[in-house]
């Protein structure tokens, strides 16, 4: 009889452990899930940003070249207003 004790307490051990494990496995798959959804959400969020970013590069990209057209055209226009000055003798 303490075989048959012995073979019916190691078959209850292995009982638990198999239940423990099935559980453990579960709770990592519902882990896994919800760590998989946050980076789907997070993906999503840093594809925003770089759009953010790359709209934000075009609007400094043209405001910039708007500044360089200005301050060329400016420029133009000072050195015409410059040289009607020296034409009528005018000290700058």
């Amino acid at each position: 009889m303490s075989e048959e004790k012995n073979f019916e307490e190691m078959y209850h051990a292995l009982n638990r452990l198999h239940t423990a494990t099935n559980q453990a496995v579960v709770d990592l798959q519902k882990e896994n899930s919800k760590l998989k959804d946050e980076i789907i959400l997070l993906n999503a969020k840093l594809m925003n940003c770089q759009q953010a970013l790359d709209i934000n590069k075009e609007i400094m990209r043209n405001a910039l070249a708007r500044q360089n057209e200005l301050a060329a055209t400016y420029g133009d226009e000072i050195r015409l207003l410059k040289q009607k000055l020296k034409a009528k003798g005018e000290v700058l």
